[in-house]
This record gives C-alpha cells, sequence and structure tokens, in this order.
C-alpha cells in the first residue's frame, strides 16, 4: 500500500491513464463493448440483459460539493481568519485542512488550475496547458475552451475527469458546475457533465453552449428572469464595516494602492451615466464581489432546481468562484478590495453550506474547497517592504525581449520566422534549414542576459528527461509541457517579479506565492484537523473519488490522501483543531 507522506515516483515509460496509452485502452475496452452488442443485434441473438443500477457502499456521501477559489491564495485564509464568521469558518473549523498543497505546474492560470484539480493530472497530460495557446495548424491564438463546432466546450480536456468517473461509475448520478468564468465551470465539469453554466457578463445572465444542451433548464430561465445584478443599479460598491476598520487600523497588511487617478478607492461606481442597466453596467458589477454571491445563489437554486443529492447515489455540484481573482488583477491582493471579496464570499459560503444542509444534510456531503492557483502582490507594495527586489515587467524589459530576438533573426538570417508570442514559424525553419533546437539555445541564451528573465525554457529542455539537482522549476514547466500546444520557448522570471505589467497583482509563475493554495475537506463527520505533510493538487480527484466509493483511473498524477485526511480527523478534537500559517 502506498504510503501517502512519501512522494511518489511516476514511471514515465509505463502507459498511464492521464497519458494517451492508458485513455485508448480504455476506449477500445468501450469499443469492443459495443461492437459485440451490435454483432449480436445484427445475428438476430437479443443483446444481454442491462448491468443493475450501481449501488453506492454504505456511508457514499449524497453529495459531493466541490468548490474551488480563483486565485485563492494560502494566504489569505490564514492571515484573514480572524475576520471570518460565514461559510470559510465553517470549512476551516470543521474541515481536515492541508497547510503544504501546492499546485506542481507552471504557469499557474485559471484553466490549467481547474483541470488539474479536476482530473488529478499534470498540464502536461490533460492537455490545458494555458488559458490558451497558439494553434500551430490554425496559425492562430485560441483560447482554452474554444470550440469551432460548439462555441464553448471542454473538448481540449485529454483525459476523463473526476465528474466523468462518477457517471461511469454511477449511470444516474448527476454532475453540474458553475462559475463567473467560462473556462471556469467548463473544466470543473469535466467532458460529460450534465449541465455548465457561466455569465455572460453583458447581460448579467447565466449562459451554456450547445455542446451541453439546446436550451437552459426551467429553472434557470426562472433565476435569469429575476436579474438579481440589475437590482444593484442605482447603487455602487461600498466595503463592508469590518473593511473600513481593518484600512482605518492599518493592520491585517492591507494598503491602498492607487491604480489610476480616479475610481481607485472606495466607493466604486458602476456602470456610467446611464437611463437604465445597459453592457457597461453589467460588466461593470460582474467585477464586483456581487458577483460571487450571485454564483453561489444560483448553485443553491441549481441544487433545488435538480434536485442535486436527495437520494443515495452521490451527485457533484460544482462551484469556482472567480472574483478573487478580477478584484485580484485589478486592485491587487493585498487591497481592501480583495478583503471586502473574501469577506463577502465567506457569507456567500456560509448561505450555500445552509442550502446544502437543508436539503441534503451536511452528515451526508463531502465538501472540498481549493484553489486554481494563488498570487504575487503588488511589485511596488513589496518593493518598499521586505523584498526591494520585487518589480514588474517593464517598457525597458519588453524592449530588451523584442531586441534580442529581431537580432538573433538577423544573424541568423533568411527572415523571420517567428509566429506568435514565443512560438516559432517551425515550416519557416524548415524552409530556410534552420535547426529548430539549435535556434531555440541560441534565442535562450540571449534572452537570459534581458532584465527580469530568471531562465528561458527551450522546447528541447521540456521534452528531455530532468536532470538531477536541476533548478526545480523546470520539472514545474515539465508537468505543463505538452509537444502540440506548449511554446518553443517558456519565460521564466525572476522571482517576485510580476509577468503582466496592466495588472496590479497577477500569478503564473513557478513560485510558492503562486502554487501554494489551500485544500480543506470537510467531511460528513465534521471533525477537524491540520495536515502538515506536503501534497499537491493532483491528488485532489483520486482521494474525492475514493470517498465517494469509485476506484480512481491507475497510474494518475496525483495519489489517494483519504487515509491520511481519516485519521487526521479522528485524532483531533474540534475545539483544538487550526490551521497553521506557512
Amino acid at each position: 500500500m502506498t504510503d501517502p507522506s512519501q512522494p511518489v515516483i511516476q514511471d514515465r515509460s509505463r502507459p498511464s491513464w492521464c497519458r494517451p496509452a492508458g485513455r485508448l485502452r480504455h476506449l477500445a475496452a468501450v469499443l469492443a463493448v459495443g461492437l459485440t452488442l451490435a454483432m449480436l443485434v445484427a445475428c438476430g441473438t437479443p443483446p444481454p440483459a442491462p448491468a443493475p443500477v450501481a449501488t453506492p457502499p454504505a456511508g457514499t456521501p449524497r453529495l459531493l460539493l466541490y468548490l474551488v477559489i480563483d486565485q485563492g491564495a494560502y494566504d489569505h485564509l490564514v492571515r484573514f481568519r480572524p475576520l471570518f464568521s460565514g461559510g470559510l469558518k465553517r470549512l476551516l473549523d470543521q474541515g481536515v485542512s492541508f497547510t503544504a498543497m501546492h499546485h506542481d505546474h507552471a504557469p499557474t492560470e485559471t484553466a490549467p488550475g481547474h483541470a488539474t484539480l479536476a482530473t488529478g493530472c499534470f498540464p502536461a497530460h490533460h492537455g490545458v496547458v494555458g488559458n490558451g495557446w497558439y494553434d500551430r495548424q490554425a496559425k492562430k491564438w485560441i483560447e482554452a475552451v474554444d470550440d469551432p463546432e460548439d462555441d464553448l466546450s471542454p473538448r481540449a480536456l485529454e483525459v476523463p475527469a473526476l465528474g466523468d468517473w462518477l457517471k461511469e461509475r454511477y449511470p444516474q448520478a448527476r454532475v453540474f458546475s458553475v462559475s463567473a468564468k467560462d473556462r471556469a465551470a467548463i473544466f470543473t465539469g469535466g467532458l460529460h457533465p450534465d449541465g455548465a453554466f457561466w455569465l455572460d457578463r453583458d447581460t448579467g445572465r447565466f449562459e451554456t453552449s450547445e455542446y451541453y444542451a439546446d436550451a437552459l433548464p426551467a429553472w434557470l430561465e426562472d433565476f435569469n428572469r429575476q436579474d438579481w445584478l440589475g437590482g444593484f443599479f442605482g447603487t455602487s460598491w461600498e466595503p463592508l464595516p469590518a473593511v473600513a476598520e481593518v484600512l482605518a487600523a492599518g493592520t491585517y497588511g492591507i494598503a491602498e494602492v492607487p491604480t489610476a487617478p480616479v475610481a481607485d478607492r472606495f466607493p466604486h461606481r458602476l456602470g456610467t451615466v446611464s437611463l437604465g442597466p445597459d453592457e457597461a453596467f453589467y460588466y461593470s458589477v460582474t467585477a464586483t464581489p456581487l458577483t460571487d454571491t450571485y454564483v453561489g445563489r444560483m448553485a443553491a437554486a441549481m441544487l433545488a432546481g435538480e434536485r442535486l443529492g436527495t437520494d443515495d447515489v452521490p451527485d457533484l455540484l460544482g462551484v469556482s468562484f472567480s472574483l478573487t481573482d478580477i478584484v485580484g488583477h485589478r486592485f491587487g491582493s493585498d487591497s481592501p478590495e480583495i478583503l471586502d471579496t473574501l469577506l463577502r464570499l465567506d457569507q456567500t459560503l456560509g448561505e450555500l453550506l445552509d442550502a446544502v444542509d437543508a436539503q441534503v444534510g451536511l452528515e451526508h456531503t463531502l465538501v472540498s474547497l481549493s484553489a486554481d492557483h494563488g498570487a504575487l502582490g503588488n511589485p511596488e507594495h513589496l518593493a518598499a517592504g521586505a523584498h526591494p527586489e520585487a518589480g514588474r515587467y517593464s517598457p525597458e524589459v519588453v524592449r530588451c525581449v523584442q531586441a534580442t530576438a529581431r537580432s538573433v533573426e538577423e544573424t541568423l538570417g533568411h527572415g523571420r520566422w517567428t509566429a506568435q508570442e514565443t512560438y516559432l514559424d517551425r515550416a519557416a525553419l524548415a524552409t530556410a534549414g534552420l535547426d529548430r533546437d539549435r535556434v531555440e539555445a541560441d534565442l535562450a541564451q540571449a534572452l537570459e542576459a534581458c532584465p527580469r528573465i530568471e531562465q528561458v525554457w527551450t522546447e528541447a529542455e521540456l521534452r528531455s528527461p530532468a536532470v538531477p539537482g536541476e533548478d526545480p522549476a523546470g520539472e514545474l514547466y515539465r508537468h505543463s509541457f505538452h509537444p502540440e500546444r506548449s511554446p518553443d520557448l517558456t519565460l521564466q522570471e525572476t522571482r517576485f517579479t510580476l509577468a503582466q505589467p496592466t495588472v496590479v497583482s497577477g500569478h503564473g509563475s513557478p513560485y510558492d506565492y503562486d502554487t501554494h493554495v489551500p485544500w480543506i475537506v470537510r467531511l460528513p463527520s465534521g471533525l477537524p484537523g491540520v495536515v502538515d505533510t506536503p501534497a499537491k493538487t493532483v491528488d485532489v480527484a483520486p482521494s474525492l473519488a475514493r470517498w465517494l466509493g469509485i476506484e480512481p483511473p491507475p497510474d494518475l498524477d496525483g495519489v489517494d490522501r483519504t487515509a491520511i485526511v481519516e485519521a487526521t480527523a479522528k485524532a483531533r478534537k474540534p475545539e483544538t483543531a487550526t490551521v497553521a500559517a506557512p
């Protein structure tokens, strides 16, 4: 039996569910069954009786409430814990908390983070290597959820997710997901959920795509007609009293960082001068924490409308809260606005837990809360404090990268052979007779002389096995390397460098402030505890599967952590449980 406290070293020469060979074996088995049935029917022999309905083991939760916080830095839950009084407090008080949970891939972005949590596989294996990538065949940039057939879908996902495992084990199980962001809802739901819904920021209504259904369910049409966000027309985003008190006291590391000459302080306007809710109003209000409250209410409506968790077969309700990311980018991860967002999320989670308790009973519910990535704080704020080396990609950095690329192009000759961003035009290189590995190496060496560039990883390096003793960041980038989707050059910035020049706070690096996220598991027993053993976000899906009575697919990148969670919960009493600081 695998010791969950010990690292698992994958033998990458073996076929794995997270890699094509494992998936093809499963597909071949499914096709073989279908072919056998077809032959029986063609020969006049009646097909065998359908398999009996799967019965969950005794004590299996009736509902998995699967929660993700976008840009949910672990530091936020630790730092602001004394201010929580709602759902976050309940989960921290009644759940088992991992203090050393990290994403083990880079870049750390929304789409790959959600896909990793849902599949138990690294981006290199589930295929979602970023929020988008350059499609070398179409010769254009595409978003991870783009689908020319159905507009938006999870078709970029190359492996099944937790919801798919659940429906395979229990065909009568139901899987739904919702988020303000399309990519968060889509990858949380997996390949074949019963529904995935996200917010249209121009109308304030929830929508889906034809991949899932031709029309919205009646309960969602009724919910949309209420126009809950439109009710805030004529108001502004005001801070909660607790936020004003913290700001006045100068505590919890909260500071106002000007982001623009106008509208960079509370209260924040909603929309522009208009006589009614319009696109500008809805787009504005959906950039406030009111939207997370709206998502929570929609999740409660979905819970009731679909009667989730009301029988013995487990269902999955996935909810991703996006406003910590939207607000964090705009105002910073140490801003009064981010604190207001988290305190409102705390209230929203409390309301959602109450709804689950009323319909299902928390004693029949498994709750998981984690995050798709963390965040780097405002670099100017950090530079004025404990990290004078902090900074961002400035015009100087941009000029250096561009000038260096042009210089290498001119030195090698044969015209332009770059495609987009850090992707090379491989066809142009081949036509010019240039060795792609050599071009990559020359470019990488030259770019590493630019300020704020720690290292440049080439495609040739990332497709090769790791070198013992190598910079650990290399392994994280390898865990995201996909030969068809990843760039030819991957730029790793120096520590405490914000690579997104137009936002206040950001993410994407291999450093701990971007990889360190919470994982709280509230068991039906409600027994709390703390796990200090290092763990990875690929461990989430296989662990949740075990609690749902599902045998996880073989050879996932993650490992089952149920034993250590249950042992920790039994060993701790509610009144003594705490969350250790990092």
